[in-house]
């Protein structure tokens, strides 16, 4: 016997509802898990541009923000397809939502589908705007339930173009800020930070010298307001351990300078002033040339019938 047409219709509505929310729960949940990695990646710039990590620093916040995009997209997406819900399964959270409908809305849904009969427990159901359902469930009732619906998509949206509109407000803000993002997916690499100075040049750059000549290393900055800043010469050992000197800036603050009295040793450094850092450069060490010895070569003429001859010279 085929069930009745009230019956049938409850039945395709409660088949409907399940798809619909867990189609808008999986929507809404990647939306959300979006913006939580947005959210999650413009805190790591934040810090980075704060602190400005090194490597090792930079590579554990790319490795948090993952674990946490990942973590975000297995709970809001991937947990909603994978936990789509039967008829019977959406009938009992049904049952919990409307209690007119009472305990045996389930019962009769088994029933129905195994006997193609009606009953009492679907024909009130008929009645009921299940539709309504989640419009009584708290945000985390529905989340916990998959019961989403197009408001929550919408909703989610708004929240993920707030977020992109607050990205686009800091990028607009602050000039370091694709700088911060650049360095955060480059981890292994050191990738200089900008900060509030802007360093025009620095002097010598990379170069040669004599072992014991003294040596002045500077940077020259754009700064026409004459704003002072606190600038350091970083020398980075071959073991990348850092010694910090400070630089002295000039009358206008627009030259940051140290001399070294006498530079020995090959090494290589950057300038760091305002937060600015510049790129590595290297100092290379050669010895004076210096007179080990002197000697002398005789050529004779042809006549003398003599071979060359060389001899060595005393100091002197």
């Amino acid at each position: 016997m085929i069930a009745a047409a009230p019956e049938q219709r409850v039945l395709k509505r409660i088949d409907d509802l399940a798809e619909r929310w867990s189609f808008y729960s999986i929507l809404t949940g990647a939306v959300v898990a979006g913006w939580i990695t947005g959210a999650a990646l413009m805190l790591i710039v934040a810090l980075d541009m704060a602190f400005a990590f090194g490597s090792a620093g930079r590579l554990v916040l790319v490795i948090a923000w993952g674990l946490v995009s990942i973590a975000a997209f297995l709970l809001l997406m991937v947990r909603p397809l994978r936990a789509m819900r039967t008829r019977a399964a959406m009938a009992r959270r049904l049952e919990g939502i409307f209690p007119q409908l009472g305990s045996s809305l389930i019962n009769s849904v088994q029933l129905a589908e195994q006997r193609h009969t009606g009953s009492p427990a679907l024909r009130s159901a008929e009645k009921v705007a299940l539709d309504s359902a989640p419009r009584q469930l708290t945000w985390r009732q529905r989340y916990r339930r998959h019961m989403h619906t197009p408001r929550d998509l919408v909703l989610a949206l708004a929240i993920c173009g707030l977020l992109a509109v607050v990205g686009g407000v800091c990028h607009l803000m602050f000039p370091a800020w694709p700088n911060a993002v650049y360095r955060l997916f480059h981890p292994t690499h050191f990738i200089p930070a900008m900060g509030s100075a802007r360093i025009v040049s620095v002097d010598p750059g990379d170069a040669d010298l004599f072992s014991g000549s003294p040596l002045t290393i500077a940077a020259v900055l754009e700064n026409p307001s004459a704003k002072q800043y606190d600038g350091e010469l970083v020398i980075v050992a071959d073991d990348n351990s850092e010694r910090r000197l400070g630089l002295v800036p000039s009358e206008h603050n627009d030259r940051y300078a140290i001399t070294l009295p006498k530079v020995t040793d090959p090494f290589t450094y950057r300038l760091e002033v305002g937060g600015t850092q510049t790129e590595h450069h290297r100092i290379s060490i050669f010895d004076r040339p210096a007179v080990e010895s002197i000697s002398a070569s005789y050529r004779y003429p042809q006549y003398l019938a003599r071979a060359e001859e060389t001899v060595d010279l005393p100091d002197g």
